[in-house]
């Protein structure tokens, strides 16, 4: 009886141990979080953080909450401290040079106004699953920024914001799958950007883009497909396509480009018949205003809507519930069940489980 009451004891200490714990928290002076927060820095396992916040309050939240894994800051701005930018998750945000990667990390929600992600932010954290969604405002994923997040799976899709993506930026995230479309804001892919992303089966390249960094989509072993928007070839870097050998056919603009491509280091890499000119209807399927949303802890937040576009949540069933007019940033729509809902924006339907 005793030995059978001691397992019960123990079991439910583990469910304890393990049990949520969720917080929402008010940041109204930059750099206070770890007094606000004191009473459950040690047990908070999901976190909802509004108001004002800075690089001290980011590191409190890395080093300081041990089981944190539910970040929600979609409602909070970043503000700047020391040598660290307003509105940019700074660098090493939840990876600690000489400890390690914060890998209790599971789901991030990015503060709306967020226009940079900072080097080596979330380097190693393979712990966050599912989607990444990014704000509509982020113009620079830098260096490392998401390098060996392996969790992360799904299509990827990019603002029309964005203009750099850094070295190594989503090195070996190999959860990242179908078509990579890259905005056509983008001007600069560094080395080794894509490296080892072996789910991208498509690729889509804007016309904005006029060099290709070396090793950028290295290893990226599922590309069957690449369509090449811009008539003059960028420049290829030495083994920017390095082992990425499935590839059946690179789509040019017209003739022209494909004499062009072939005249390049492009047929070095996809000789034969493989560059051919394409009619690029499929280049719509590819939306590049493509609307995304994901469940949070407190509701729906969608990325995508343009400037002056409305969006509708509704029921399954069809029943209308809210309406909201973008300002080209991110949507949040509060939900208090769970179930399916509906986002209808112009022509296109979503589908999210809550």
């Amino acid at each position: 009886m005793k030995k059978q009451m001691l397992l019960i004891i123990i079991a439910l200490c583990g469910i304890v141990a393990n049990a949520q714990v969720s917080q929402t928290v008010n940041v109204t002076t930059a750099g206070t979080l770890s007094t606000l927060a004191s009473s459950y820095l040690e047990t908070v396992t999901n976190l909802t953080v509004t108001g004002s916040i800075d690089q001290r309050d980011i590191t409190t939240m890395r080093d300081a909450m041990p089981k944190l894994a539910v970040l929600n800051l979609s409602s909070a701005s970043i503000k700047a401290y020391s040598t660290y930018l307003a509105n940019e998750m700074p660098s090493y945000s939840f990876y600690k040079p000489g400890d390690g990667a914060k890998t209790t990390l599971t789901t991030i929600n990015f503060p709306s106004s967020l226009t940079s992600i900072g080097t080596f932010a979330f380097d190693g954290c393979s712990g966050i699953v599912g989607t990444l969604s990014l704000p509509t405002t982020i113009k620079t994923i830098a260096e490392g920024a998401f390098y060996n997040c392996s969790g992360i799976s799904g299509t990827l899709t990019f603002p029309n914001a964005l203009i750099t993506i850094g070295e190594g930026a989503f090195y070996n995230c190999s959860g990242i799958s179908g078509t990579l479309n890259l905005p056509a804001s983008l001007t600069t892919l560094s080395a080794y950007a894509f490296n080892g992303c072996t789910g991208i089966a498509t690729l889509a390249i804007p016309a904005s883009l006029t060099s290709i960094s070396d090793h950028a989509f290295a290893y990226c072993t599922s590309i069957s497909v690449i369509y090449c928007l811009k008539s003059t070839p960028p420049t290829l870097v030495a083994n920017c396509f390095y082992n990425t050998t499935f590839v059946t056919d690179v789509f040019v603009p017209t003739d022209a480009a494909v004499t062009a491509y072939k005249a390049t280091t492009w047929y070095d890499d996809f000789s034969g018949t493989i560059i051919k000119k394409g009619t690029f209807s499929a280049v719509k399927d590819l939306n590049y205003n493509k609307i995304n949303a994901y469940a949070s802890v407190n509701g729906i937040n969608v990325n995508g809507v343009g400037i002056g576009e409305s969006i509708t949540l509704y029921t399954v069933n069809g029943l209308k519930l809210h309406t909201i007019k973008s300002e080209g940033k991110q949507i949040f729509f509060s939900v208090q069940s769970k179930g399916i809902y509906l986002l209808k924006c112009a022509q296109e339907t979503l589908k999210v489980v809550f």
